[in-house]
C-alpha cells in the first residue's frame, strides 16, 4: 500500500511538471496585444480596443472580442495603433555581377530631384542573374529597413535579373522565396528594348524566340533574329517531308517506317520559363524605366502581348506624362511617395491621388527615393502623410503601402493585412501613422520584436 502511494504521488509530481512545461510553453508561444486601434488593411477595416492574438508565428485572432488565454504574454498597447508590417517592393541591393561595378553609379536628375541608381555598367542591363544563387544576406545592412517598418522585400538588382523575397530578423533577413519576379530594366537604348521585345516573342515565331541562357542578347545562330552585321545565314537544304497520310480505311503507316521523327524536345531554360509565365500572363514582369519616353517605349514593345502584366518602375511625373498610354487592366505603376511637380512647371501634383482618380494600380517603395528614405528614418511615413493630407484616401495610402505590393511580389497570402491565418508581421506605433510626428515603436515579425525604438 506504501508503495502503491508513494507512486500515486510520483506520478502526480510528474504531472503538476509537465502542465507547468506546458504552460510555459504555450506563453511563450503566445502574445496578446490589446487597447490598440487596429488598421487591419482587410475587410475588418479599422477596429477601435482592438485585440490581436499571436500563436506560433501567425494571427490565431482579431477583434474586440478575443478571449486572451491565461498562459498569454500580454501587452498593453492603449493609444497606440498597430498596422501590417511594410512591404516593399523594390528594394535595390548590389550583388554577384555588380561586385565590382559596386562604386559605379547612374545620376538621373527628374524635375530638379536627383536620384542615384547603383551599377552603371551597361553590361548589367543585359546580363542575367539570379538574385538569391550571388547575395549573402548577412552582409547587407537591414537597419535602415528595419527601422522604417518594412517586414517584407523584393530584393532587386539593376538590369536583367531573377528577384529574391526576404525579410528582416534581429540580426540579419532570411529568404522567404528564392525564385521572385523577372526584372529588366529599359532605356532608351535598342539594347535594352532588344531584350524586351525578344523575351515576349513567343519560340518559334519568325521574329526570333526569347532568349535561351538569359546571359544577354542572343548570339549568332541561336534562332533569335539576324545576326550581327546584317550577314544572313546560308541556305539548309530542305528537311525530308514526312508522307501524305493515308485515306481512311487503309492501315496505318508501320512505326520502323522510313518517317523521320520530330527528335526530342529541347529541354527549357529557367529565363524561357520566366519569359513564358510572363506572356501567359501567369506571373508579372518588373520594367525599370527611367523617363517618360521608355515607358511609351515599352507599352508600344508589348502591347501585342494582351495577357501580359507589367509593373513600371518609375518616377511620378514621368507617369503623369505617360497616363494616357497605360492600362489599369494590365499595368501597375511602383513610386517613391512623394508630392511631384507637373513636367515643364513648377506646379506641384500628387500623383497618387492622381493615378487613383484614374483607376490606375500602384504601390509605393519607400527605398525609391534613397536621400529621403535615410533622413526620414524616425517618421519614415512622413511623406506618405503629406499625400494623405493632400488628398490621397488613406486606405489606398495603406493599401500601397502593405495589400498591393504584397500582391504584386506574390506574398498577399501570408502578409500585407492583419487577418487570422497570416503572418504576425506588424508595426506599434504612438499615434495616427500618418500624422506628420508619428513614429514606429516596435516592430514585429512572425510574433518576434525585432525592433524597438
Amino acid at each position: 500500500m506504501c508503495n502503491l502511494n508513494s507512486l500515486i504521488q510520483r506520478l502526480s509530481t510528474l504531472l503538476v511538471f509537465a502542465i507547468l512545461a506546458e504552460n510555459q510553453c504555450f506563453a511563450q508561444r503566445s502574445l496578446a496585444i490589446r487597447g490598440a486601434k487596429l488598421e487591419t488593411v482587410s475587410k475588418a477595416g479599422t477596429i477601435e480596443d482592438g485585440i490581436i492574438l499571436i500563436r506560433d508565428g501567425k494571427i490565431e485572432a482579431i477583434g474586440k472580442e478575443v478571449k486572451i488565454p491565461l498562459a498569454a504574454q500580454v501587452i498593453d498597447a492603449k493609444g497606440k495603433t498597430i498596422m501590417p508590417g511594410i512591404v516593399d517592393p523594390y528594394y535595390v541591393v548590389t550583388v554577384g555581377r555588380d561586385a565590382q561595378s559596386a562604386g559605379e553609379t547612374r545620376t538621373i536628375v527628374i524635375r530638379g530631384q536627383t536620384i542615384t541608381v547603383p551599377g552603371g555598367s551597361p553590361s548589367s542591363l543585359t546580363s542575367f542573374t539570379k538574385i538569391s544563387d550571388s547575395i549573402d544576406l548577412d552582409n547587407i545592412d537591414w537597419k535602415a529597413a528595419t527601422r522604417s517598418g518594412i517586414t517584407t522585400m523584393q530584393l532587386v538588382v539593376s538590369g536583367y535579373a531573377q528577384s529574391v523575397i526576404v525579410q528582416p530578423t534581429v540580426k540579419s533577413a532570411q529568404i522567404i522565396n528564392p525564385d521572385g519576379k523577372l526584372l529588366v530594366s529599359v532605356t532608351n537604348s535598342t539594347q535594352s528594348l532588344d531584350l524586351l521585345r525578344s523575351g515576349l516573342r513567343a519560340p518559334g515565331s519568325s521574329a526570333g524566340g526569347p532568349p535561351g541562357t538569359g546571359s544577354g542578347p542572343p548570339s549568332p545562330g541561336s534562332g533569335f533574329g539576324r545576326p550581327p552585321g546584317g550577314v544572313r545565314p546560308s541556305p539548309q537544304p530542305p528537311s525530308p517531308q514526312p508522307p501524305s497520310p493515308a485515306p481512311p480505311g487503309n492501315p496505318p503507316v508501320a512505326a520502323n517506317s522510313s518517317v523521320p521523327s520530330a527528335g526530342p524536345t529541347p529541354p527549357v531554360s529557367p529565363t524561357q520559363k520566366l519569359w513564358t509565365d510572363v506572356r501567359e500572363g501567369k506571373s508579372s514582369l518588373f520594367v525599370n524605366l527611367n523617363n517618360a519616353a521608355a515607358i511609351l517605349h515599352c507599352v508600344n514593345a508589348t502591347k501585342e502581348i494582351k495577357q501580359a502584366k507589367l509593373v513600371f518602375i518609375a518616377a511620378g511625373s514621368d507617369l503623369f506624362e505617360a497616363i494616357r498610354d497605360l492600362d489599369p487592366k494590365t499595368h501597375v505603376a511602383i513610386l517613391p511617395p512623394r508630392i511631384d511637380f507637373v513636367p515643364n512647371t513648377r506646379d506641384r501634383i500628387n500623383i497618387p491621388k492622381f493615378l487613383s482618380e484614374k483607376e490606375m494600380p500602384f504601390a509605393f517603395s519607400l527605398s525609391l527615393g534613397q536621400s529621403e528614405f535615410r533622413v526620414q528614418l524616425d517618421t519614415p511615413l512622413f511623406a506618405v502623410s503629406s499625400l494623405v493630407y493632400s488628398g490621397l484616401s488613406r486606405q489606398k495610402a495603406f493599401e500601397a503601402l502593405t495589400m498591393m505590393p504584397a500582391k504584386l511580389v506574390g506574398v498577399d497570402s501570408e502578409v500585407g493585412s492583419l487577418e487570422v491565418g497570416k503572418k504576425a508581421n506588424f508595426l506599434i506605433l504612438d499615434g495616427d501613422p500618418f500624422a506628420a510626428t508619428t513614429s514606429i515603436q516596435s516592430v514585429f515579425v512572425e510574433g518576434k520584436q525585432i525592433y524597438e525604438n
